[in-house]
């Protein structure tokens, strides 16, 4: 179960100490958000057995690796995770932009900051910040108190390396710890597949075994009884011990899918070999043909 802590954007109306500001479209500290300091009371402890939960359903659902780190649920466990070590993104944005709120009013104090959105303010006039590299005519980029870059809002499009709306810029300790918790879910992930694997094998193994008990059985019918009946049954049950030695040898995992085919041949003469073991000269021509 997430254990999470969602947070609410930033209000319409932010109030600071000393002044109140606009926002059209907050940004989101909740689900599907941007991660902060606070956003989660989860363990490390309770974050690998949510990743690994996740690993089980994301392979049964059919999902590849890649469609697996693409999906919501990964997405929301890596942004908590993240949190762990996050800064304060919520408060830093906040007190920026009240800072440059406060700013914006003193250079032009006609404006109305409660009516127009103080993002928009920003960058339409932001050649009156020139010494400030942090604001252009289309992005915002905020800063924690040591001068690290933690996020941006932007209205470039995705080709020029933007994107509509805030986004986060990861720390270096964020990004580690995102690093740390991709591997752990690529090895549950990993261990998922091979778990698959093997269950494939054994359930094979226990066909094969199955079909050649029955074929013994049916082999030694047809000594006391060849009836047609008994002999059809008989060849049956060697094409389904040949089918099940035949899917043993060619159990793989190909991407998240086990795939059993047939593309390579078990020895002819293995086969013979292991059913005369189980019924001495029941493989002969004779015995495999209906008498009239």
């Amino acid at each position: 179960m997430i254990i999470n802590r969602n947070q609410p954007p930033i209000g319409m109306n932010q109030q600071s100490t000393r002044q109140t500001f606009h926002i059209n479209n907050p940004p989101n500290f909740g689900v599907g958000g941007m991660p902060t300091k606070g956003a989660s009371n989860m363990s490390d402890a309770e974050l690998r057995s949510a990743f690994e939960e996740l690993t089980k359903r994301d392979f049964t659902a059919g999902k590849n690796l890649s469609q697996a780190h693409r999906g919501y649920e990964h997405q929301e466990l890596m942004r908590l995770a993240a949190s762990g070590v996050s800064p304060d993104r919520r408060g830093f944005i906040s007190n920026t932009l009240s800072g440059l709120s406060s700013k914006l009013q003193g250079m032009i104090p006609a404006l109305n900051m409660n009516r127009t959105c103080i993002l928009q303010m920003l960058m339409q006039r932001s050649n009156l910040f020139p010494n400030n590299r942090d604001i252009g005519n289309n992005f915002i980029n905020f800063r924690d108190s040591s001068g690290n870059m933690i996020g941006m809002y932007s209205e470039l499009p995705p080709f020029l390396g933007g994107g509509m709306g805030f986004m986060a810029v990861n720390t270096p300790a964020e990004s580690a710890r995102l690093v740390k918790f991709r591997e752990i879910y690529n090895e549950a992930f990993a261990q998922a597949k091979r778990d698959i694997g093997s269950a494939a094998h054994n359930e094979t193994v226990k066909a094969q075994g199955e079909a050649l008990d029955e074929y013994s059985r049916l082999a030694a019918e047809v000594k006391l009884n060849p009836s047609e009946e008994n002999i059809e049954a008989k060849n049956a049950a060697r094409a389904a011990f040949e089918a099940a030695t035949h899917r043993l040898v060619n159990i793989n995992i190909e991407g998240n899918k086990v795939v059993i085919g047939n593309s390579r041949k078990v020895d002819a003469a293995s086969i013979i070999k292991a059913l005369e073991r189980v019924a001495p000269g029941s493989t002969q021509e004779s015995s495999l043909n209906i008498k009239a």
